[in-house]
Protein backbone atom coordinates (compact mmCIF):
# COMPACT_ATOMS: atom_id res chain seq x y z
CA UNK A 1 0.00 0.00 0.00
CA UNK A 2 2.60 2.41 0.71
CA UNK A 3 4.39 1.80 -2.49
CA UNK A 4 0.94 2.97 -4.30
CA UNK A 5 0.78 5.87 -1.94
CA UNK A 6 4.73 6.89 -3.89
CA UNK A 7 3.78 6.08 -6.78
CA UNK A 8 0.70 8.39 -6.50
CA UNK A 9 3.06 11.50 -4.49
CA UNK A 10 5.74 10.94 -7.54
CA UNK A 11 3.18 11.26 -10.25
CA UNK A 12 1.29 14.03 -8.85
CA UNK A 13 4.28 16.02 -8.39
CA UNK A 14 4.89 15.49 -12.37
CA UNK A 15 1.64 16.31 -13.10
CA UNK A 16 2.28 19.83 -11.33
CA UNK A 17 5.66 19.73 -12.56
CA UNK A 18 4.07 19.35 -16.58
CA UNK A 19 1.32 21.58 -15.75
CA UNK A 20 3.30 24.68 -14.57
CA UNK A 21 3.21 27.01 -17.52
CA UNK A 22 7.41 25.86 -18.60
CA UNK A 23 6.87 29.09 -21.22
CA UNK A 24 6.38 32.06 -19.16
CA UNK A 25 9.53 33.15 -21.64
CA UNK A 26 7.69 36.03 -23.68
CA UNK A 27 6.73 39.16 -21.64
CA UNK A 28 4.92 40.76 -24.07
CA UNK A 29 1.76 40.19 -26.33
CA UNK A 30 1.60 40.14 -30.47
CA UNK A 31 -1.57 42.76 -30.08
CA UNK A 32 -4.26 43.12 -32.13
CA UNK A 33 -4.57 45.48 -34.50
CA UNK A 34 -8.11 47.71 -33.97
CA UNK A 35 -7.58 49.90 -36.98
CA UNK A 36 -9.73 47.38 -38.67
CA UNK A 37 -12.91 48.17 -36.48
CA UNK A 38 -15.06 49.50 -39.38
CA UNK A 39 -13.92 47.98 -42.26
CA UNK A 40 -16.06 46.05 -44.40
CA UNK A 41 -15.47 42.34 -44.43
CA UNK A 42 -14.79 42.59 -48.11
CA UNK A 43 -11.75 44.32 -47.82
CA UNK A 44 -8.46 42.89 -46.58
CA UNK A 45 -6.93 43.51 -42.98
CA UNK A 46 -4.05 43.00 -41.36
CA UNK A 47 -5.67 41.37 -37.61
CA UNK A 48 -2.14 41.83 -35.88
CA UNK A 49 0.00 44.94 -35.31
CA UNK A 50 3.09 45.08 -37.08
CA UNK A 51 6.59 45.97 -36.09
CA UNK A 52 6.60 44.14 -32.85
CA UNK A 53 8.67 41.53 -31.94
CA UNK A 54 9.04 37.75 -33.31
CA UNK A 55 9.41 36.78 -29.32
CA UNK A 56 5.86 38.05 -28.60
CA UNK A 57 3.37 35.84 -27.92
CA UNK A 58 0.99 35.17 -30.65
CA UNK A 59 -2.75 34.85 -30.81
CA UNK A 60 -4.38 31.33 -30.71
CA UNK A 61 -7.99 32.61 -32.14
CA UNK A 62 -9.02 35.75 -33.43
CA UNK A 63 -12.70 36.02 -33.61
CA UNK A 64 -14.58 39.57 -35.12
CA UNK A 65 -17.47 40.72 -34.51
CA UNK A 66 -19.26 41.82 -38.12
CA UNK A 67 -22.66 44.17 -38.07
CA UNK A 68 -25.88 43.13 -40.17
CA UNK A 69 -23.89 45.52 -43.02
CA UNK A 70 -20.83 43.18 -42.81
CA UNK A 71 -18.67 45.71 -41.21
CA UNK A 72 -16.05 44.65 -38.56
CA UNK A 73 -16.91 46.38 -34.94
CA UNK A 74 -15.66 44.14 -32.12
CA UNK A 75 -12.83 41.32 -31.46
CA UNK A 76 -11.98 38.29 -29.10
CA UNK A 77 -8.70 37.61 -29.03
CA UNK A 78 -7.40 34.34 -27.48
CA UNK A 79 -3.29 33.67 -26.06
CA UNK A 80 -2.25 30.63 -24.43
CA UNK A 81 -1.47 31.10 -21.23
CA UNK A 82 2.33 30.87 -21.76
CA UNK A 83 2.61 34.64 -19.35
CA UNK A 84 1.26 35.76 -16.38
CA UNK A 85 -2.01 37.64 -16.43
CA UNK A 86 -0.06 40.42 -14.99
CA UNK A 87 2.37 40.16 -17.64
CA UNK A 88 -0.11 40.37 -20.26
CA UNK A 89 -1.67 43.51 -18.22
CA UNK A 90 1.51 44.96 -18.49
CA UNK A 91 2.16 44.59 -22.56
CA UNK A 92 -0.97 46.29 -23.10
CA UNK A 93 -0.39 48.74 -20.38
CA UNK A 94 2.08 50.00 -22.78
CA UNK A 95 -0.41 50.85 -25.55
CA UNK A 96 -3.33 51.48 -23.65
CA UNK A 97 -2.08 52.32 -19.88
CA UNK A 98 -3.58 56.05 -20.19
CA UNK A 99 -7.05 54.37 -20.71
CA UNK A 100 -7.31 51.91 -17.71
CA UNK A 101 -10.08 52.18 -15.20
CA UNK A 102 -9.07 52.61 -11.83
CA UNK A 103 -11.24 49.98 -10.34
CA UNK A 104 -9.76 47.37 -12.61
CA UNK A 105 -6.02 48.30 -12.30
CA UNK A 106 -4.83 45.98 -9.85
CA UNK A 107 -8.04 43.38 -10.14
CA UNK A 108 -6.34 39.87 -10.35
CA UNK A 109 -8.96 38.68 -12.54
CA UNK A 110 -9.97 41.32 -14.90
CA UNK A 111 -8.16 44.26 -16.19
CA UNK A 112 -10.53 46.94 -18.14
CA UNK A 113 -9.55 49.96 -20.79
CA UNK A 114 -11.60 52.37 -22.10
CA UNK A 115 -10.18 53.84 -25.32
CA UNK A 116 -13.06 56.61 -25.83
CA UNK A 117 -10.70 58.82 -27.96
CA UNK A 118 -10.89 55.64 -30.51
CA UNK A 119 -14.65 54.43 -29.57
CA UNK A 120 -13.71 51.12 -27.91
CA UNK A 121 -13.14 49.10 -24.28
CA UNK A 122 -10.98 46.39 -24.40
CA UNK A 123 -11.77 43.62 -20.95
CA UNK A 124 -8.96 41.06 -20.41
CA UNK A 125 -9.62 38.14 -18.65
CA UNK A 126 -8.94 34.28 -18.22
CA UNK A 127 -10.93 31.74 -20.10
CA UNK A 128 -10.92 28.56 -19.21
CA UNK A 129 -12.24 25.53 -22.48
CA UNK A 130 -12.04 22.06 -20.97
CA UNK A 131 -8.66 22.03 -19.04
CA UNK A 132 -7.33 24.56 -21.34
CA UNK A 133 -6.48 28.22 -19.92
CA UNK A 134 -6.17 31.27 -22.20
CA UNK A 135 -5.84 34.70 -21.66
CA UNK A 136 -8.94 36.55 -23.82
CA UNK A 137 -8.75 40.02 -24.59
CA UNK A 138 -12.14 41.47 -25.96
CA UNK A 139 -12.43 44.33 -27.71
CA UNK A 140 -16.21 46.33 -27.61
CA UNK A 141 -17.71 49.13 -29.33
CA UNK A 142 -18.38 52.24 -27.63
CA UNK A 143 -21.60 54.47 -29.32
CA UNK A 144 -21.43 57.44 -30.01
CA UNK A 145 -22.42 58.66 -26.40
CA UNK A 146 -19.40 56.37 -24.77
CA UNK A 147 -21.26 54.03 -23.65
CA UNK A 148 -21.20 50.34 -24.23
CA UNK A 149 -23.59 49.43 -27.21
CA UNK A 150 -24.65 46.73 -28.96
CA UNK A 151 -23.61 44.96 -32.23
CA UNK A 152 -26.02 46.74 -34.85
CA UNK A 153 -25.83 50.44 -33.05
CA UNK A 154 -22.35 50.93 -33.43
Amino acid sequence: MGYYFSMIKKLTLLIMIVSFPLNLYSKELRHFNPDIFGKSVDEPVTLLLLGETKEALLPVRVLTDVDKKGIIIGASVYYPYDMTFEQARASLNKLYGRYAVEKFKENPEMGLWRNEDEGYIIQMVIYLEGIEQYIHIIYWPLCKNNTQCPKEDK
